[in-house]
């Protein structure tokens, strides 16, 4: 706006000088006056065009951010209440159980629903906007010290998601090399946790559970890396598409999520192999920050 006002002021200094150095001239005889007098139109109709937009956005961001709310206490009412209901129900059941498989397979359960219910009461606190500005700029600041927290944290989701796949009757390997660099912020961070959640997922929902699995996680400086190999379950005489429409399913998000980000997908499947490469760069480039906005 402040640009265009300027803009137009020059256009009508140059107009009045024009008129006066060229009398006959097309702005001449009188003729500069009209043509200011356009170019002030012109600036009103774009002021009024940029306050009504504005107007319009300030109230879909309002309705927006009402909506969140309702959906923000529902997840609190409902889905809150039901998983720490869990949570206890398996803390009553592991005290009466005295087999010790059964209290680890137990252990897995509540560890599921204590994660879950910790990932609700985030998704909460974000629909409630709950977050300012001034608190997203710090997060992401000290992010750059949390890197030994996100490894215990990546530690933890790994082991967790084994025993899950152990207590099905499945075995693999989880290769970790390096660990995250001091610039890796608190969204890459995030994006990787929940993209090694839904391929440990995928894995136990798709994979043959008697053929090994594989998981590498690994840091380059400038991004972290995750591939996996997965043997596809009784892909025997299907076609590929078939065998593999319920692995794409469930990670057509976080591809758009990591390329989003900047990052690379990389994804090849056989018959009855399916393997991925991603690669979550640990800070955001100029580009992509320009591109979101």
């Amino acid at each position: 706006m402040r640009r265009g006002i300027l803009c137009g002021a020059v256009v009508s200094i140059c107009a009045f000088i024009a008129s006066g150095t060229a009398p006959r001239s097309l702005v001449g005889n009188g003729g500069s006056y009209s043509f200011s007098a356009f170019v002030v139109a012109f600036i009103c109709i774009g002021g009024i065009i940029k306050t009504a937009g504005d107007t319009r956005a300030e109230r879909q961001k309002n309705l927006s951010l009402e909506s969140n709310r309702r959906i923000a206490g529902r997840l609190h009412d409902y889905t809150t209440n039901d998983l720490t209901d869990i949570v206890m129900l398996v803390e009553h059941m592991r005290r009466n159980v005295p087999d010790e498989e059964t209290r680890r397979q137990l252990d897995t359960v509540r560890d599921t629903a204590v994660d879950a219910l910790q990932h609700t009461r985030q998704v909460i606190r974000t629909l409630r906007a709950e977050e300012t500005p001034a608190e997203t700029s710090s997060a992401e600041g000290t992010s750059r010290t949390a890197s030994a927290a996100s490894v215990r944290t990546l530690r933890r989701t790994v082991d967790r998601c084994r025993r899950t796949l152990a207590d099905m009757g499945m075995d693999g390997d989880v290769l970790v090399f390096g660990r995250p660099d001091t610039s890796m912020t608190a969204e890459a961070a995030s994006l990787m946790q929940g993209l090694i959640r839904e391929l440990f997922g995928n894995i136990g929902r798709h994979g043959d559970h008697a053929r090994p699995y594989m998981v590498m996680i690994s840091y380059t400086g400038e991004c972290a890396v995750v591939e996996t190999t997965n043997v596809i379950r009784d892909a025997g005489g299907e076609e590929p598409d078939d065998a593999t429409a319920g692995l794409r399913s469930g990670l057509v998000q976080y591809r758009l999520l990591v390329e989003r980000h900047g990052g690379v997908w990389r994804e090849s499947r056989t018959r009855s192999r399916w393997m991925l490469r991603a690669e979550i760069p640990n800070t955001l480039s100029d580009a992509v920050r320009n591109r979101r906005g």
